[in-house]
C-alpha cells in the first residue's frame, strides 16, 4: 500500500492486484483483508518532494447551548494529557509534536512502520487548499483515481480530467 502524509480513507485495488490507498486521514491503518500494509514516503519529483499537510482543530458551535464548557473543552483537547492518549492509541498524530513515538510506538506494536509520516514535515510542505464546492467534486474525483487504479486510465488521463472537471466544478 502507498500512503500520503495524511493517507488512508479511500481505497482501492490496482490493476495488478496490489492494494493502493488515496486519502487524506489515517483514522486506521489495519487491513480487514490481513494483507500487507506499509507507509512510504510521497516520491520525490525534478524539484524535490512537496507534501500537503492538514491538521485537525477543535471548533465550538457558535449556537451551543453551553458555549464557555464547549470552549473550556476545545482548550483542554489540545493539551498533555488528552494528546498523549490520542498518540499513544494509534488515533493521530499529536498536536504536541513530543508526543508522537507515542504514535509511532502504538503502530510498531502492530508491525507498522509509520515513522515516515514524521519525514515527510522535514521537506516542503504545503497547506491543503480551501476551495469552494469541493465536497461535490470529491465524489468524481475519487472515480477518476480508483478508474487510474484498475487501469483504465493512465496517470496523466486521470489528471487530466480530474483537473479539467475539478476546475468545471468550481466555476
Amino acid at each position: 500500500m502507498v500512503a500520503n502524509s495524511g493517507a488512508v480513507d479511500r481505497l482501492a485495488f490496482s490493476a495488478d492486484g496490489r492494494y493502493v490507498a488515496a486519502g487524506s486521514t489515517i483514522w486506521d491503518l489495519t487491513d480487514p483483508r490481513d494483507m500487507p500494509v506499509g507507509v512510504a514516503l510521497m516520491p520525490e519529483g525534478p524539484a524535490g518532494r512537496a507534501v500537503n499537510l492538514n491538521g485537525l482543530a477543535e471548533a465550538v458551535y457558535a449556537k451551543s447551548k453551553h458555549p464557555e464548557e464547549a470552549m473550556k473543552l476545545a482548550a483542554w483537547l489540545g493539551t498533555e494529557q488528552p494528546q498523549k492518549m490520542m498518540a499513544d492509541g494509534g488515533y493521530v498524530f499529536p498536536v504536541i509534536t513530543g508526543l508522537a513515538q507515542g504514535y509511532v510506538a502504538y503502530w510498531k506494536a502492530k508491525k507498522l512502520d509509520v515513522s515516515p509520516f514524521l519525514e515527510e514535515p522535514e521537506g516542503t510542505t504545503f497547506p491543503v487548499p480551501i476551495i469552494t464546492r469541493f465536497t461535490g467534486f470529491e465524489t468524481k474525483l475519487n472515480q477518476i483515481f480508483n478508474e487510474m487504479y484498475l487501469g483504465k486510465l493512465s496517470p496523466q488521463q486521470a489528471a487530466d480530467q480530474a483537473v479539467s472537471e475539478g476546475n468545471a466544478s468550481i466555476k
